[in-house]
């Protein structure tokens, strides 16, 4: 009963713990007066630090708000959304759906879409390597390509979006301003790269990186797009070398 009591008692006050980090009106009761002000000057170190983190992995928000107005968003998001892990660099996926239900950006339904880009580029440039197939390797199972499955490299994410997410992107890289903010963009993004592509290449690529056969996914997307010719979109995923196992 002693060795349960102590272990709960220290389970408290890592709680306590916890909940002080992420609320500043949270006083730690385990602390002494003169501790408290120590640990708040700890506590805003870390809030500072996920804030230059969520700055970091999503760079187009920052631009677009400006970076008072990013500061004051993401200081509220890192008080509503204790940390999980301890690596700043996969914190903050689901900082898009904050952004989403923010009411102070309702005015721009697009934000929420860039930040997902802003993190499908984040997540590429630190996701594992793999080793990936060559053309020629495809080449000798030419006998089998329409029945194989293909594995897509963990780098590459797929998005859609109602919005021109692309091109507000590179309006923050000093291209021009989409003349359109009602234009969906489909767009492929890997490792520190991303490109715009259509509908149809993103149907593809979406029906191979689910597990469907080749055959499969180019029927599928022939039902949406008659003209459809899954070449661009093979080129892509082999040159880049996005193709790291076949099934």
């Amino acid at each position: 009963m002693e060795a349960e009591s102590v272990m709960t008692t220290y389970s408290q006050l890592i709680a306590q713990f916890a909940a002080a980090l992420d609320q500043a009106e949270q006083t730690n009761p385990s602390l002494s007066d003169d501790s408290q002000s120590n640990f708040d000057i700890y506590r805003n170190n870390i809030q500072l630090n996920r804030i230059n983190a969520l700055r970091i992995a999503y760079p187009s928000i920052d631009k677009l708000l400006g970076s008072e107005f990013f500061d004051a968003m993401a200081l509220i998001y890192v008080q509503q959304s204790p940390l999980s892990q301890s690596n700043l660099h996969a914190a903050g996926a689901d900082f898009p759906e904050f952004i989403h239900q923010f009411p102070h950006v309702a005015a721009y339904p697009y934000l929420s879409d860039v930040a997902r880009l802003d993190w499908a580029i984040h997540h590429a440039h630190y996701a594992p390597d793999k080793t990936s197939y060559t053309a020629q390797q495809l080449a000798e199972q030419a006998t089998q390509l329409a029945s194989l499955r293909f594995e897509l490299h963990p780098a590459l994410t797929l998005l859609q979006s109602p919005y021109p997410i692309v091109s507000i992107l590179e309006m923050q890289q000093g291209g021009a301003a989409p003349d359109d903010l009602n234009q969906p963009e489909y767009a492929a993004i890997w490792r520190d790269q991303y490109l715009r592509i259509s509908a149809a290449d993103y149907c593809f690529l979406a029906v191979l990186q689910n597990g469907d056969k080749l055959m499969s996914a180019i029927d599928q997307v022939a039902q949406y797009d008659a003209e459809f010719n899954p070449a661009f979109a093979l080129n892509l995923i082999l040159e880049q070398g996005l193709l790291i196992s076949i099934g």
